[in-house]
């Protein structure tokens, strides 16, 4: 065993090597000038913009939800409250349009927006309206997001 390094293959305490305060300046410098160009960057403060956007957007889209299910729930036991819940729910699709938005515009992703509902349309006629209140399949996952290319 060497006095040099410990059993573990580690320095002993009092054996590190420190740089020169030449080299340690020049890190320093080459830190400072880093963080600089991450804090002046333009891509930083689009995602800051889009942090605070979510954050004060977040406790509306959250009351809009908590009011979705206590509405449908109290108005559950009339056949009215059946279609305002799932109308509402169908006003919940904007928030999901809104949340899209805002990344394609603020950090150039793009996230494909479900896909419409079958059977509804504009001759669908009244049977075409309910079933846009369904549930279809895949419609309520989300996919991974995707960087636009330029």
């Amino acid at each position: 065993m060497s006095g040099e390094s410990s059993r573990h293959g580690l320095p002993r305490p009092g054996r590190v090597t420190r740089p020169g305060r030449a080299e340690a300046a020049q890190l320093m410098a080459e830190a400072s000038q880093r963080l600089r160009g991450g804090l002046v960057a333009g891509r930083t403060w689009r995602e800051l913009a889009f942090l605070l956007g979510a954050v004060l957007l977040a406790p509306v889209g959250l009351a809009y939800g908590v009011l979705t299910v206590v509405v449908t729930a109290v108005l559950a036991i009339t056949v009215v409250g059946l279609y305002v819940g799932g109308w509402m729910v169908v006003g919940a699709r904007g928030w999901g349009r809104l949340y899209r938005g805002l990344a394609r515009r603020l950090l150039d992703v793009e996230v494909e927006p479900p896909r419409p509902s079958p059977g509804g349309g504009a001759s669908g006629g009244g049977s075409g309206r309910c079933s846009a209140t369904r549930p279809a399949g895949e419609r309520w996952r989300t996919s991974p997001p995707r960087s636009r290319s330029h």
